[in-house]
């Protein structure tokens, strides 16, 4: 996609700088209006050709992906403490391979690409011949590997050439530097009847207008894109996609999480009490054309 003339907020050519100054990552147009300010120098803006947002600027990918690599991550402010998710998500996982099971999109073989600590990998059992994740953590990946057959460190790039049946790429696409190749790459990998499931906080939620700036996928600065349910289609239909479906994703939360937003605090016993809230994430399925 093509790169604006680094600029700091004032307009001014920013020559050694940790930021790039990106058009939108969808159609690559530079031509943009504000349309949230976080803590300078993060906004996101609305692309005014296609009409989607993005965050304007973002850390240089060499940045972020220092960031991804530690274990850390998954327990830093930004995930409000990864691992008290874990009941909550395991019951989220649970909920949506039932719903894949009835498209007709389970069996064989597995790929989980940002795989995390593998929980998604662990409610998948049985469903599998073999299962292989991928995460950009060392440490998370050696954590995921008791879930898998296998856990590797790395991106698509890395990734086995397959054949799968099933990849999956659970909130990972917000993350995505490059969303053209990531989507090429997956096709490339797939069986010819396979699909690809693609996961991603929802921009047409209801949560959005409502919260505004303090919307929780607002992640800064790892989140790059905010899509919605036209975005996603577009992105599947020019990599090499085909039968592109939206499927139902009911998401739980722990309790915990909802409590801080109302500035509560919860005894430890309740803290994970998994709640479920619906329209806050995205999901659609595909296969190869």
């Amino acid at each position: 996609m093509p790169t604006d003339t680094n600029e700091n907020i004032d307009g001014a050519p920013e020559t050694d700088t940790p930021y790039e100054y990106t058009g939108c990552p969808i159609c690559g147009s530079s031509k943009r209006r504000e349309g949230y300010r976080f803590e300078p120098p993060f906004t996101a803006a609305w692309c005014m050709e296609c009409g989607t947002l993005y965050l304007h600027p973002r850390l240089k990918e060499q940045a972020m992906a220092e960031r991804y690599a530690q274990l850390a991550y998954f327990d830093g402010a930004n995930y409000q403490d990864y691992r008290k998710q874990e009941r909550s998500l395991s019951r989220t996982f649970q909920s949506f391979l039932k719903r894949l099971e009835r498209r007709g999109c389970l069996g064989g073989r597995l790929l989980e690409l940002g795989s995390g600590l593998g929980w998604f990998l662990r409610a998948s059992e049985g469903y599998f011949d073999e299962r292989i994740g991928m995460d950009l953590s060392t440490e998370a990946a050696s954590e995921a590997s008791a879930y898998a057959d296998s856990v590797l460190v790395g991106g698509i790039e890395q990734a086995p050439d397959g054949p799968f049946d099933l990849i999956a790429a659970i909130q990972v696409l917000e993350h995505v530097y490059d969303p053209d190749p990531f989507l090429s790459g997956i096709a490339q990998r797939l069986a010819p009847d396979g699909f690809a499931a693609i996961v991603v906080p929802d921009r047409g939620s209801w949560m959005r207008p409502l919260l505004g700036t303090r919307w929780p996928s607002f992640k800064i600065p790892e989140h790059l894109l905010y899509l919605n349910e036209t975005d996603l289609r577009t992105l599947f239909e020019r990599n090499g996609f085909t039968n592109v479906q939206r499927i139902a994703y009911p998401h739980a939360f722990p309790l915990d999480i909802l409590a801080g937003f109302a500035g509560l605090s919860l005894p430890e016993a309740l803290q994970t009490v998994p709640i479920w809230i619906p329209g806050t994430s995205l999901a659609m399925i595909a296969q190869r054309a």
